[in-house]
């Protein structure tokens, strides 16, 4: 789940204990910064993107988010809020996710059994022909992909998770004006810095400052859509207040909704 504009929560079990790694990515289509989960792969550790150095991240880049698993089928949380570009062995640089932005979570586990094994044999518990295990078993990539496709399964985004958008639009600039060629009408200069509505009221000057929802109910709008954004059609819009008596003086209150 997403917890604010640059965290996101996995909440998860293991079959048995061990410790588990999450991380976020760009979803394939994203940007090649990433190691995508169609980039990951499992035959080169000195190659970008082997999938487990990826997930395991970098403690100095901030990018490793893990937490062990001591008990089996006991739900474990992991908070992950950046995200690593792709490099050899997990170290690509790390920085926070976006607001309102959609993230795939990958998570990699291992058991402990290398760890329990020796520690029963120590103990006086093992068979004579013991052989330590070389190192724990890990979850192969196809088990991690699988896991991802079966969170973006339950997902309404269609990806497996998406960050918030706790921020107002910012109206920057602002401007309100006469049209030269009308007695009856007022216009509003502005831009936005995302994909939002501003609705403006013109109301007889000194008259109290009317409720955001009186302002959205009888104003006038104008939008200001993703693809429009994206275009960088929304720097300079006009919005015009028609209607108005001649040489009457107005106070404008304008109020701006995203589309979160």
């Amino acid at each position: 789940e997403a917890l604010s504009e640059d965290t996101i929560r996995i909440t998860l079990q293991l079959s048995e204990p061990g410790t588990v790694w999450c991380g976020a990515t760009a979803p394939d289509g994203g940007s090649a910064t990433y190691c995508r989960p169609s980039d990951l792969q499992d035959t080169n550790t000195g190659a970008d993107c082997h999938y487990e150095y990826h997930i395991k991240g970098s403690p100095s880049q901030g990018t490793t988010f893990k937490e062990l698993v001591p008990t089996a089928y006991q739900d474990v949380q992991i908070e992950v809020n950046r995200i690593a570009e792709a490099a050899i062995g997990g170290l690509g640089t790390g920085t926070p996710l976006s607001a309102q932005t959609g993230f795939e979570i990958l998570c990699f586990a291992q058991d402990a059994w290398d760890i329990r094994s020796q520690a029963a044999y120590s103990a006086g518990n093992g068979s004579p022909n013991f052989v330590a295990p070389g190192a724990p078993n890990g979850a192969t990539l196809n088990e991690v992909l699988a896991l991802l496709t079966s969170a973006i399964a339950y997902s309404e985004e269609g990806v497996a998770l998406v960050t918030l958008d706790l921020t107002a639009p910012v109206v920057s600039p602002f401007q309100a004006r006469a049209p030269p060629t009308s007695e009856s009408s007022l216009e509003v200069v502005f831009g936005l810095d995302e994909a939002a509505t501003l609705y403006c009221l013109a109301l007889m000057s000194g008259a109290p400052t009317p409720h955001v929802s009186r302002i959205a109910a009888e104003g006038v709008s104008v939008t200001c859509n993703v693809a429009q954004f994206n275009a960088g059609s929304c720097s300079s819009l006009v919005l015009t207040l028609p209607s108005l008596r001649k040489g009457q003086a107005y106070d404008i209150h304008c109020h701006a909704e995203d589309d979160n």
